[in-house]
């Protein structure tokens, strides 16, 4: 039998897998969906179902039982966010076939004379007209309800986790900070912005890398029609999913999405703990 089988119930996944055993077994009754495998773990944000060895019952709207323990194998299932469906360790590339990142071996002196020595990475895509590596984006919606900032769910493989981020990305050749989040933003999200504030220059992480980044405030013209009528230009190696939340919940949503298993970005949990303060301290 061919171990591929799909379900079109109401959860709608496609399993697929190879064991040289029986398929995957799927039944629909309603509300519950359920579905009898070799021992797998899941990961419910990017459907990405792993052999685990030990018998366990995982949920997603619903009990999925894993009673038979089976060799290696991976399942990969395709839910309503597309995000990664499989992610494997290779070894690790030389400088010199690595397009992306650099790993580096620093000699320097502390404060008191001793030499010493420091890893750290940077990345290999700064312009040489660029003073940083990229740019995130703030971007706040003046509705009627309230003010809401978009956000963006996207998998991202170091973490094996889709992250709640603000729309983000490297800066090109020729360009300003301010025209790269201009032109992020409606890449990735629809809308269409004018800049209004540009952050000193940050570092991400400057115990670990050298990566660095200005945040851009964008103002959004709801009158638009544009920003009416989003149109994003995804690349086809991008899969985001856009959403937008009230500031004043900001950081009871982050917990919130936390609990759920997405993992937050630190400039989205910063961001939310600012205002958290503001609320706290009446500034």
């Amino acid at each position: 039998m061919a171990a591929v089988e799909r379900f079109s119930g109401s959860l709608g996944p496609v399993l697929s897998g190879s064991t040289g055993q029986e398929p995957p077994v799927l039944t629909d009754s309603g509300a519950t969906h359920s579905v009898s495998v070799p021992a797998i773990g899941f990961n419910s944000l990017h459907r990405h179902f792993v052999l685990t060895g030990v018998t366990s019952a995982l949920f997603i709207n619903g009990p999925f039982h894993v009673p038979i323990p089976s060799r290696h194998v991976v399942y990969r299932c395709q839910g309503a966010f597309s995000g990664a469906t499989s992610r494997s360790l290779q070894d690790t590339p030389s400088n010199e076939d690595s397009r992306w990142v650099s790993l580096n071996s620093i000699t320097y002196k502390d404060p008191k004379g001793v030499e010493r020595t420091w890893e750290s990475a940077e990345r290999r895509t700064r312009p040489s007209t660029a003073d940083v590596d990229g740019v995130g984006i703030v971007a706040i919606l003046d509705k009627p309800t309230g003010k809401e900032i978009i956000l963006q769910k996207q998998y991202r493989p170091p973490v094996d986790k889709v992250v709640i981020e603000v729309p983000a990305g490297l800066i090109d050749e020729g360009e300003t900070p301010e025209q790269a989040a201009v032109r992020e933003l409606k890449e990735e999200t629809g809308y269409v912005g004018v800049v209004s504030e540009t952050t000193p220059i940050m570092y991400n992480d400057p115990g670990f890398c050298s990566t660095n980044l200005r945040m851009v405030h964008v103002t959004i013209d709801m009158d638009l029609p544009e920003n009416q009528e989003l149109k994003p230009e995804l690349e086809e190696n991008e899969f985001i999913e856009v959403f937008t939340v009230p500031l004043a919940n900001l950081w009871e949503e982050c917990k919130r999405l936390e609990a759920e298993g997405y993992a937050i970005d630190a400039r989205v949990g910063t961001f939310a703990e600012g205002i958290l303060l503001a609320q706290r301290l009446k500034l």
